[in-house]
C-alpha cells in the first residue's frame, strides 16, 4: 500500500467536492461529475497565454494550509488568492505546491472567458476575435458585456433547492422558473462586482451554519450565511444560491446606486 506523498502512487484520487474518482486527462485530473480538475500551473499558464498571447506568471499569496489533500500525492494542500500578474483571478484557490491548482467545476471556463474577453482584437484568421483589454481590476472602466457563457452542467439535471423544479440556464446562471431563485458561480459573482466597481472584490470561503437545502449540482448540504446583507446558501464547489431578488439586492448593496449602471444593470437582470 502506498503512503501519502509516495511518488509511485498510482490511483488518481478522488474529487475534493463530490468524492468520486478522478479521470486522468493528459497531465490533468478531471471529475466527470462536477467538472472540477487538478491542473499544473505551467499547463494553466500556457492555456491562458494562448488566449491573449501575453505570458504572465501565476502567483499564490498569503498561503494557509487547509484540510483538503492533493488527489495525486495526498499531502495537505494550501489555499491562497491566485494572481496572474497584477490581476486577481481567484480570491481563494486550493493548490498543491507540486501538482498544481484545484479548479472547481465551471471556474476554469469562467477564467478562460474572462481572459479571452479581455484580449486585444485579432485578425479574422484567429479563432478568437475581439474583446476589451481592461488590465487589472483596479482599472476604472465602465461595466462591459460579459462573454457568452457555457453551461458546464449541460446534460445534468439541476433541481431547485427550494421547490425541486428543474433549473434552466440563461446567460451566466441557472434559474428556477417557479420561485425565481438563481444559482450563480462564486467566480462570476466576484467578476460582476469587479466590473461594477472597478476594484478588487474577495468572497470569503463559506462559513455559515449548515443549511437544510442541497446544492443543485453536487446535492451536498449548503451553508446559510449573509452575503452583502442578504441571506443566501453557498456551496464551496459550485457557487451561491440566491433566493428570488437576493442577487439584485446583494449587488445593489455593493454598488449603492444601481441606476448609475444603466444598461449594464438591465442586461444583468433583463430590465
Amino acid at each position: 500500500m502506498t503512503e501519502p506523498g509516495d511518488p509511485y502512487r498510482q490511483a488518481p484520487g478522488t474529487c475534493l467536492a463530490c468524492k468520486l474518482p478522478l479521470r486522468p486527462f493528459g497531465a490533468r485530473l478531471v471529475c466527470d461529475d462536477c467538472g472540477a480538475m487538478l491542473i499544473e500551473l505551467p499547463d494553466l499558464e500556457a492555456a491562458l497565454t494562448e488566449l491573449d498571447a501575453e505570458h504572465q506568471t501565476l502567483v499564490f499569496a498569503e498561503r494557509e494550509t487547509v484540510a483538503e489533500r492533493c488527489p495525486r500525492c495526498e499531502l495537505p494542500m494550501q489555499a491562497a488568492p491566485l494572481h496572474r500578474g497584477r490581476t486577481l483571478l481567484l480570491p481563494r484557490a486550493v493548490h498543491c505546491a507540486k501538482h498544481g491548482a484545484w479548479i472547481p467545476g465551471g471556474v476554469l471556463v469562467t477564467l478562460f472567458q474572462r481572459i479571452g474577453h479581455q484580449a486585444p482584437a485579432r485578425t479574422s484568421a484567429d479563432e478568437y476575435t475581439g474583446g476589451l483589454r481592461i488590465g487589472n481590476w483596479r482599472s476604472k472602466v465602465r461595466p462591459r458585456d460579459h462573454a457568452p457563457s457555457i453551461d458546464v452542467y449541460a446534460g445534468q439535471t439541476l433541481a431547485c433547492p427550494h421547490d425541486g423544479s428543474r433549473l434552466g440556464f440563461s446567460g451566466d446562471r441557472h434559474a428556477c422558473p417557479q420561485c425565481a431563485g438563481v444559482l450563480l458561480g462564486a467566480a462570476r459573482f466576484v467578476e460582476i462586482v469587479g466590473e461594477m466597481t472597478g476594484a478588487p472584490y474577495e468572497l470569503a470561503p463559506p462559513a455559515g451554519a449548515a443549511s437544510d437545502r442541497a446544492c443543485p449540482a453536487c446535492k451536498e448540504p449548503m451553508t446559510s450565511e449573509l452575503l452583502e446583507t442578504v441571506e443566501v446558501q453557498r456551496c464551496a464547489a459550485h457557487g451561491v444560491w440566491f433566493p428570488a431578488g437576493a442577487l439584485e439586492a446583494a449587488l445593489a448593496h455593493v454598488v449603492g446606486a444601481p441606476r448609475k449602471l444603466g444598461g449594464f444593470w438591465s442586461r444583468l437582470f433583463g430590465r
